[in-house]
């Protein structure tokens, strides 16, 4: 996909999507003071501590997308974190309910959950938290 964005008074006022590089409607584009978004990659980063958020830069021939990753509070990491782990631990519980011996799958799933939540408790910084690992147990065949 192709994206054009016109541009007036240097700000962007409107998006145009184009599925191809159409021959015809892409110099109408231009006449009309579009410019060809240039988009950067997407920068890997961790979720749950890092917020990524993106910007246009102007110039004279095209629009760049660009892409900025920043440091969450530790206190919001640590409440993204938490659920995170706490929704891992529901899906997980979920897979394992029609398996054989289920109780002991569960208990073990929420020990992991709480051991978890303990290291989230007790991490000092994104850092820490990023560190913090989970794996569940994976889910087996269903009783037959």
């Amino acid at each position: 996909m192709i994206r054009y964005g016109q541009v007036r008074d240097n700000e962007i006022v409107k998006i145009r999507s184009l599925v191809t590089d159409d021959a015809i409607l892409v110099p109408k584009l231009i006449q009309h003071d579009y410019r060809i978004i240039e988009e950067q990659a997407i920068p890997v980063h961790d979720q749950t501590t890092q917020l990524i958020t993106s910007s246009y830069e102007i110039l004279e021939d095209k629009i760049l997308k660009l892409w900025k990753v920043t440091e969450r509070s530790f206190t919001e990491s640590k409440v993204v974190k938490k659920n995170a782990v706490e929704e891992e631990a529901i899906s997980s519980i979920r897979q394992v309910l029609d398996a054989v011996d289920q109780e002991t799958k569960v208990a073990n799933i929420l020990a992991i959950k709480d051991q978890a939540v303990l290291a989230i408790k007790s991490a000092k910084n994104n850092t820490d938290l990023r560190a913090i690992v989970i794996q569940y147990p994976v889910a087996v065949e269903a009783e037959v």
